[in-house]
């Protein structure tokens, strides 16, 4: 699709890009309901609602402008309401490459596909005379990684040494998914080489993809990102790879480190969560219970409270037929709980501390 045109000279500009550019729009969720319903058409805002991953990928495939697709990705084939509230279609789609190790691009049918990252590859050769020169950018040997679950905390590491360690991230990852990704990555020779480079302009036959090789001095070079020219002289394509991160990937500055000690937004500590609708106290990924305040420090609770903590005693000072007063000791502290009554209505209750 045209972005931008330019006309000078007998000369035309013109930039274009696929669908991937309406990526950054907020996603719609509109349809979507957080909570299950009973029986009676309430909701039970205790049970999460699910939804599969497919679905929600349709959606945006849909609201983007792409033709209808909905690729499925390994490990996670289901998404919850949190995972698509209030975020962009992209957001959702990076969070969801995390886990499937690759990436979301469109194919020439204007479709939404998803590429699953492998390191067995063989790459391409571009004759020197048809290139500028290729500037390597440092190798780092991946032969282990280190995953961080976004939503428990929980760390997972494969054991090898700091400096041949991945550090990735995603939502919901356990010791299996961390293993699953683990052996996709490093692929069957059980170690991955990732070389950083750059190309400013070469020759080509057509656009390569993101993910694929160039095969250069022995090495293979991942294309990580590439723009093209189409020009007189045929496609020229400018190609790249970040540099290898060769520094001690575990290492994190004071303040990195005190970012890391602060609560974050939808992440699990414990049995509770801070959400934008405030504290919820969550039993595993489907349940979970919040409270809602009123005035006068009123607060209601979502499910029961069990109070775990009996009084040492209750003790009755007086009881007539129209008034009562008790003495209860918690903890070594003494309350006196006094009310008036009526048949069965209680009336000018109070529950106050005492020094005995």
């Amino acid at each position: 699709y045209i972005a931008s045109q330019s006309h000078s000279n007998g000369v035309s500009h013109i930039e274009c890009y696929d669908c991937c550019k309406n990526l950054d729009i907020p996603f719609n969720y509109s349809n979507y309901e957080q909570f299950e319903k009973k029986e009676d058409g309430s909701y039970d805002e205790s049970k999460a609602k699910w939804y599969p991953t497919s679905q929600v990928i349709g959606d945006i495939a849909n609201q983007c402008g792409f033709a209808g697709s909905s690729p499925s990705v390994s490990r996670i084939d289901s998404l919850c309401y949190l995972d698509f509230k209030g975020k962009s279609c992209r957001q959702i789609l990076e969070m969801v490459s995390k886990i499937g190790v690759g990436w979301f691009s469109a194919n020439s049918d204007n479709q939404l596909i998803f590429t699953p990252f492998y390191p067995d590859k063989s790459g391409f050769s571009i004759a020197e005379i048809d290139r500028t020169e290729i500037q390597l950018r440092g190798t780092k040997t991946i032969s282990g990684i280190v995953a961080e679950d976004e939503v428990y905390g929980g760390i997972y590491s494969s054991g090898a040494s700091w400096k041949n360690s991945e550090r990735i991230s995603g939502r919901r990852i356990t010791a299996e998914i961390a293993a699953s990704m683990t052996s996709q990555i490093l692929g069957s020779g059980g170690s991955y080489k990732y070389n950083g480079w750059e190309c400013s302009a070469a020759i080509v036959s057509m656009p390569y993809n993101i993910g694929d090789c160039i095969a250069y001095d022995g090495k293979l070079l991942p294309i990580l990102d590439i723009s093209c020219d189409f020009t007189a002289l045929g496609i020229i394509a400018a190609m790249s790879a970040p540099a290898a991160d060769t520094s001690f990937s575990e290492y994190q500055d004071l303040y990195s480190r005190q970012l890391d000690g602060t609560v974050k937004l939808d992440r699990v500590f414990g049995c509770s969560r801070i959400t934008r609708d405030g504290v919820k106290l969550v039993c595993g990924d489907s349940e979970e219970y919040g409270f809602k305040t009123f005035a006068g420090g009123l607060a209601e609770f979502g499910g029961a409270m069990l109070d775990s903590v009996m009084p040492d005693e209750i003790v009755t000072v007086s009881e007539t037929d129209t008034a009562v007063e008790q003495r209860i000791i918690y903890g070594g502290k003494t309350y006196t709980l006094k009310y008036t009554k009526d048949g069965t209505k209680k009336s000018n209750i109070s529950f106050k501390e005492v020094v005995v």
